[in-house]
């Protein structure tokens, strides 16, 4: 159920930045199709299929808002999306190979996936927030913006960590 839902936001991830109807969508779809071929390997059972899914899909999602001025308001919705994708296709993973999870793990991991969704999204509209203040704010916009990728790194760290840790 999980590597399911983690194909259909996928699909979404790929097709949305199509909607824009930009002159780069060709190249576009051919970074959604990577991406969706990438996370169908990893969900066969290749993890770095679903790193890689996330690249892809990033680089679509990237393709679309190059060359725009300001931020882009969905960019928050866009990471969130993606750190979803792959949260799920990994916990799809991992439900082949450990022992089915008890109620209180799987209300554990629902909570835990809640927050790090609800974190990336604040924390992405902390950035783009921030990065539409005037260029003149001074250090102070600089320490919140060098915070802001702190934390964001951190989030992917975790993330990362947590995604190895289960395959050791």
């Amino acid at each position: 159920m999980t590597g399911a839902t983690a194909l259909v936001i996928g699909v979404v991830l790929a097709a949305v930045p199509l909607s824009a109807g930009r002159a780069v969508g060709g190249l576009q779809a051919i970074a959604g199709l990577a991406g969706l071929i990438a996370l169908l390997v990893g969900l066969a059972g290749w993890p770095a299929g679903i790193g890689l899914s996330v690249a892809a899909l990033a680089t679509g999602y990237t393709l679309g808002v190059a060359g725009r001025v300001g931020a882009d308001p969905t960019a928050p919705v866009e990471a969130a999306g993606l750190v979803l994708m792959a949260e799920l296709a990994v916990w799809s993973l991992e439900a082949r190979s450990l022992a089915p999870d008890t109620r209180e793990v799987l209300a554990w991991r629902l909570r835990r996936l809640a927050v790090v969704v609800a974190g990336t999204i604040t924390l992405g509209a902390l950035v783009v927030a921030v990065s539409d203040l005037p260029a003149h704010s001074g250090a102070p916009l600089g320490a919140v913006g060098a915070a802001s990728a702190v934390a964001v790194l951190s989030l992917a760290a975790i993330g990362l960590y947590r995604a190895t840790a289960s395959r050791r």
